[in-house]
């Protein structure tokens, strides 16, 4: 989840099955066959339910759905669904499976005990330059804050600052 830049992150409570004490973002586990109707692996159903369950908000903005990835951790695979919702409200009402909650900058999951897989899933559905470059539905605001995120997230994680320059030369130029 997104508000005004920030990512939602959730730190996993004593109720949780796995990964007791991590932070991650809402997530769930689903059982049984593919099928149409909720809980039966319907991954936009099985997404809006949880962020309901785990954190009250109910009013999310479908941004992106990103390509599953696999997470193989302790003899388990996982097949995580990422997802990108933007919500106007922070007020979080998280339930018996979040001990504890914040709303960050994305980079900040980096210095944090995460879940495994969880900069992966981000980085699927982060915003892209391409985000940028194909929106024609904001204002120059709204797309300059964009503009931002990409950098910063790309920033956060690189090696080598010429790439990083690269594209902030490439955001300058995407909309003119």
């Amino acid at each position: 989840l997104r508000n005004r830049g920030e990512i939602l992150l959730l730190r996993r409570g004593a109720r949780v099955g796995t990964y007791r004490g991590r932070w991650a973002g809402v997530s769930g586990y689903v059982e049984g066959d593919a099928g149409p109707a909720p809980g039966t692996n319907d991954p936009d159903a099985d997404v809006r339910r949880e962020i309901r369950e785990e954190t009250g908000l109910t009013e999310v903005t479908p941004v992106r759905a990103g390509d599953p990835l696999e997470v193989a951790d302790a003899g388990r695979t996982w097949v995580v669904h990422p997802f990108l919702f933007d919500v106007e409200s922070r007020a979080v009402v998280p339930n018996e499976e979040v001990a504890e909650w914040a709303w960050v900058p994305a980079p900040a999951m980096h210095r944090r005990e995460t879940v495994p897989g969880l900069g992966t899933a981000y980085g699927r559905v982060a915003p892209t330059l391409a985000d940028v470059r194909a929106d024609t539905e904001h204002g120059s605001a709204w797309l300059a804050a964009e503009a931002l995120e990409v950098l910063r997230d790309r920033a956060a994680v690189a090696t080598d600052w010429d790439p990083v320059a690269d594209l902030a030369r490439d955001l300058r130029t995407a909309r003119g």
